[in-house]
C-alpha cells in the first residue's frame, strides 16, 4: 500500500517560495545572523498552522450548519 501525501495547488508552494524569499531578505537587512533555514521552516511551520486552524474552523462552521438545519 503507497501513501500519498495531500494534494497541494502549484499557487500555494510558489507563495510559500517567495514568502520565505523576502523574510530572508528583510532578515538579512536587519542584521540576521542565523542560519536562513530556520527562518524558511519557520514561514513553513506558520503556514501548516494556519491551514490546520482554517481546516478545523471548517469542520466547526460545518458541524454548526449541520445542527441549526436538523432542528
Amino acid at each position: 500500500m503507497e501513501l500519498s501525501a495531500a494534494p497541494r495547488l502549484p499557487q500555494t508552494d510558489d507563495l510559500l517560495v517567495d514568502l520565505a524569499l523576502a523574510a530572508c531578505r528583510v532578515a538579512s537587512r536587519h542584521g540576521f545572523k542565523g542560519a536562513f533555514i530556520d527562518l524558511e521552516l519557520d514561514v513553513w511551520d506558520a503556514h501548516q498552522a494556519t491551514r490546520n486552524w482554517n481546516s478545523q474552523t471548517v469542520a466547526q462552521g460545518r458541524s454548526l450548519l449541520a445542527e441549526s438545519t436538523v432542528r
